[in-house]
């Protein structure tokens, strides 16, 4: 029983998607369930069409619609010769629903009471349910016998929109009840990212979330091993477009997938691991451009963790310095009620700091959320704030490593420990 997860460039074109049924065919006769993404670059282009749906920019939402589905139809006037196939019709439905969600909150004064971040949920999954829709007909078209999922009807979550906490119990009864009788004699197609309320609205896991949806298939389904298939050759100790020599890293444990996760490293989700780990589930990080190389191997072996060092770098990145008002110590409590902020915010801190009078964090830059935060923090604070900066993370650090991670630039803030190194920079 295998969990495979294809990302947004592996099938971001039609001939990615002939390389995705090729890999696929290898498998056939395993039981296996594909968790994919949205094509290439869409939940890019569905955010600024909810942008601008929540902006009241009628023609705007049009346009970049219009767009969107030119790109979409393309790539099925490739794969498909006959122009009546179904998968054509199924394509189309979604994006009238689509349009009919655009001409419901732009063209008629409607508030969207529910807030952006519901509105976010039900335009963005769109790109999930669209790009799992067209491999699935071409899986069929390719004989190969497949069941499409439709994921928000058993990963159930809370109603926290774009971020949603997934309810364990219900979700893991959903999927053995609804998965066990189909993946002896059908390979099972559902999406990432998505999942829906116990009222059934759609809610999102958090940007890059399809990693997560794969791993809550694999430990609801006990999976032997989950396959992240990616365009590099596993997960490497840097990002090769910044650092062309960059290394494989073969092995590492659960833990050592944790950190680099954790403090920026893109190649798997932050939340991926726990339901791995919990049920002893090997995650494999293998590359969908040299399918037959062995990759990265995820386990609780942790012999191989130090041998490389690993340089993160965390972009768009924001750092705010709070003092009180009247120049009095920054104690438990003030830090109570900065994190409690923090949390209604939904803001991810990235690295702390504190002196007596001062506290300084490093959060990521969500531009629909800094500036009310900020404003918030102002009625109680003084509140100091740069932007644009980045939060680089070295692990198993030498001094080589550390020169080469910074680059000659002068640290705002740093950290050092025993296996990490921490520092902001401009």
């Amino acid at each position: 029983m295998r969990v495979f997860k294809f990302g947004g460039a592996s099938i971001k074109n039609a001939d990615a998607i002939r390389n995705v049924a090729e890999i696929v065919t290898n498998y056939k006769n395993g039981k296996l369930v594909l968790v994919v993404s949205a094509l290439g670059k869409t939940t890019n282009a569905l955010e600024e069409i909810a942008d601008a749906i929540y902006n009241k920019e009628a023609e705007l939402s049009a346009e970049r619609i219009d767009a969107l589905k030119a790109g979409h139809f393309a790539i099925l006037d490739e794969l498909f010769e006959d122009k009546q196939h179904i998968a054509f019709r199924d394509l189309e439905q979604f994006f009238e629903r689509l349009m009919d969600i655009q001409r419901f909150y732009t063209l008629k004064n409607i508030t969207i009471d529910a807030g952006y971040d519901y509105l976010y949920d039900q335009i963005v999954s769109f790109g999930e349910l669209m790009s799992t829709n067209m491999v699935s007909h071409y899986l069929r078209h390719r004989s190969l016998p497949v069941y499409w999922l439709d994921v928000r009807t058993v990963l159930k979550t809370d109603s926290r929109y774009r971020e949603g906490g997934v309810n364990w119990e219900v979700t893991e009864q959903l999927i053995q009840a609804k998965l066990q009788p189909l993946i002896d004699s059908q390979l099972v197609i559902t999406q990432g990212f998505l999942g829906s309320t116990v009222e059934n609205h759609t809610t999102t896991l958090g940007r890059e979330g399809s990693d997560y949806t794969a791993a809550i298939m694999a430990y609801c389904l006990d999976a032997e091993e989950l396959v992240i298939w990616k365009d590099v050759p596993g997960v490497l100790n840097a990002d090769p477009r910044l650092f062309p020599d960059a290394r494989l890293l073969k092995k590492i444990s659960y833990s050592e997938a944790v950190e680099l996760a954790y403090y920026g490293a893109t190649v798997i989700h932050p939340k991926t691991i726990k339901p791995l780990q919990n049920k002893n589930i090997t995650l494999r990080v293998r590359s969908f451009i040299y399918p037959t190389d062995e990759g990265t191997i995820v386990s609780t072996a942790t012999g191989h963790d130090h041998e490389i060092p690993s340089i993160i770098y965390k972009q768009n990145q924001a750092l705010l310095t709070l003092g009180t008002k009247d120049f009095s110590f920054i104690i438990e409590e003030n830090l109570s009620h900065i994190f409690r902020l923090f949390a209604d915010f939904g803001v991810k801190v990235g690295m702390m700091q504190a002196t007596a009078i001062n506290f300084t964090v490093c959060i990521d830059h969500d531009k629909a959320k800094l500036p009310s935060l900020i404003k918030t923090l102002e009625q109680d604070y003084r509140v100091e704030s740069q932007e644009n900066l980045q939060l680089v993370t070295i692990r198993h650090f030498d001094a080589d490593t550390l020169k080469q991670a910074l680059k000659g630039r002068d640290p705002i803030i740093s950290q050092e420990g025993k296996v990490m190194a921490r520092y902001v920079v401009g």
